[in-house]
């Protein structure tokens, strides 16, 4: 049977709807039924056989509206196969202490919201200095030249790693399936975006006898950037 999944998202300058877009396209060509929302629309996890939650880090933290439909519908979510990505530009930089930071953006969020997805993914944004006003135009530029960044502000800047995101999808339907498929929890799935076993890159957390997955990228595993300076927007 195919899955019915819900992909629901936050986005202020459009990268994160971007990205749950493509998690759609993906999942859909694998068959599966998708509804894809923004938070303020979207509809109960209840009657979906997996959920894809996503948003973007803004001022160092997640959206209001995210933390309340996570929040609001934690227990229905923790007894649905999950999946969680974050966007930030943070993630643009794989280094160790900007990984960490990224993490404890996820770990925030969590803890929260009480929400405990199964795979959770981190995915660098946009950088769209022609869509920001003066100000956080001139903000953003400041902190991104600290960074070494990109500072022409005539010019947005995508940092997005398509194939990261298309792989993330494909394992969320690969897991999706397993579910539906196995109900009791006697199978699960490890797919791709786990693939590498070293400790740097992957913890696994036994869960209601599925898997939870958070996997860090490192030079053996590219798909996901997964759960230093400050948490850059996306």
């Amino acid at each position: 049977m195919d899955p019915k999944i819900l992909v629901v998202f936050h986005t202020v300058e459009g990268q994160t709807a971007h990205i749950a877009d493509r998690i759609a396209s993906v999942l859909r060509a694998a068959g599966d039924t998708v509804d894809v929302a923004e938070v303020d629309e979207a509809p109960a996890p209840d009657a979906y056989d997996a959920v894809v939650a996503g948003g973007s880090i803004h001022a160092v933290h997640h959206s209001r509206q995210l933390v309340h439909y996570l929040n609001e519908h934690a227990a229905a979510l923790n007894a649905t196969p999950a999946a969680l990505f974050q966007v930030s530009l943070t993630s643009a930089n794989p280094d160790d202490e900007h990984t960490s930071t990224a993490q404890g953006l996820v770990h925030e969020l969590l803890g929260k919201t009480g929400f405990e997805p199964d795979i959770v993914a981190l995915f660098a944004g946009a950088l769209v200095y022609t869509q920001y006003g003066w100000f956080k135009r001139r903000v953003m530029r400041a902190i991104v030249k600290r960074e070494s960044g990109e500072t022409d502000t005539t010019h947005d800047y995508e940092y997005t790693d398509w194939d990261a995101v298309e792989q993330f999808a494909r394992d969320i339907d690969a897991f999706a399936r397993s579910s539906v498929e196995h109900p009791s929890g006697a199978s699960t799935y490890l797919g791709q975006s786990s693939a590498c076993a070293c400790s740097s890159c992957i913890a696994t957390i036994a869960r209601n006898s599925r898997i939870r997955t958070s996997v860090s990228r490192c030079d053996r595993s590219r798909s996901a950037n997964v759960t230093g300076p400050p948490a850059l927007s996306s």
